[in-house]
């Protein structure tokens, strides 16, 4: 039977590429991970690691066993948690979520849940940006809320529930003194000459700005790279330049800071909610996807 405390080892030292500094980060001596390694390889009946002076690399074997003992660590390490959490009473529910949602939609949406139902926990954690059902894959949320661009969907798993939640169309952010910030909507193409701010997006999104500037025609003269929504607001209002910003991240936005609705070409993010077919019969996934749709009509209005 494999020890589950070797594996752990084993995947500090396959991380790490050496014993030595498997050792070091597990606080144990060297010769202690060298040992239970080769306990490890004796067990399975075969080497895990080509050995060589500048440290040890995965043989085919050991990249077998490196994947899968990871998935099995993180069950482990699931397994206790969800158990510890049983214990206090509580019903404990993780959110997988994108940053922005928790700008305005999240923190409405838990309000009515934690008042309905003050039995129930919940947590959030960020979304892997490339497989964000993962966290649903890997039984460290019981729901997401993903979003993708209209103009680059998302491919569906099919073996989760989608339910659609909202568009979360992209806006321009003008100062409020700008010449357009008054109007109802406003073309890439009409803003040619404006300096521009543009914010870092993480793949598979990384070139949605590119995408969108080509099809409008347009030529950006980006001035400004930022990571997040709350400098890029800033930076309009000291007219550094002009921006692009999805509703969801402004919900809250700065009085000198106007948002004026894209027009051409239109942009939409669309956000959906995502569960596994278990967790979709259970009450509390009613309860989350009714506060959700609730705080969207309400959003951007004060609590």
């Amino acid at each position: 039977m494999l020890d589950l405390r070797r594996l752990q080892l084993f995947v500090a030292v396959a991380d790490t590429g050496s014993f030595t500094a498997a050792a070091a980060q597990l606080y144990l001596s060297q010769p202690a991970v060298s040992q239970q390694i080769g306990l490890l390889e004796r067990d399975l009946g075969e080497p895990l690691f080509v050995r060589g002076a500048r440290g040890v690399r995965l043989n085919q074997s050991g990249v077998f066993l490196r994947d899968r003992a990871r998935t099995l660590l993180e069950q482990v390490t699931a397994l206790e948690r969800d158990f510890e959490a049983q214990r206090d009473g509580h019903l404990h529910i993780t959110i997988g979520a994108f940053p922005t949602a928790g700008v305005d939609l999240l923190p409405r949406a838990f309000q009515r849940v934690l008042h309905e139902r003050p039995d129930i926990r919940l947590a959030v954690k960020q979304l892997d940006a490339v497989d964000p059902v993962s966290l649903l894959r890997e039984h460290e949320a019981e729901i997401v809320l993903l979003f993708e661009y209209d103009l680059a969907p998302r491919p569906v798993d099919g073996t989760f529930t989608y339910v659609a939640l909202t568009d979360d169309p992209i806006c321009v952010l003008l100062p409020a003194d700008h010449p357009r910030a008054q109007k109802e909507s406003v073309d890439l193409v009409a803003l040619g000459d404006e300096s521009w701010i543009l914010r870092n997006h993480r793949a598979p999104y990384e070139r949605i700005h590119d995408l969108l500037f080509r099809r409008a025609g347009v030529t950006p003269r980006a001035v400004f790279w930022t990571d997040d929504y709350q400098s890029l607001q800033g930076l309009v209002a000291a007219r550094v330049g002009v921006g692009l910003a999805p509703s969801l991240a402004i919900a809250q936005h700065r009085s000198d800071v106007v948002a004026v609705p894209l027009g051409q070409p239109r942009c939409t993010r669309r956000v959906s909610i995502v569960a596994s077919v278990e967790f979709v019969a259970t009450p509390e996934y009613t309860l989350i996807v009714e506060a959700l749709r609730e705080a969207e009509v309400h959003r951007g209005t004060p609590s």
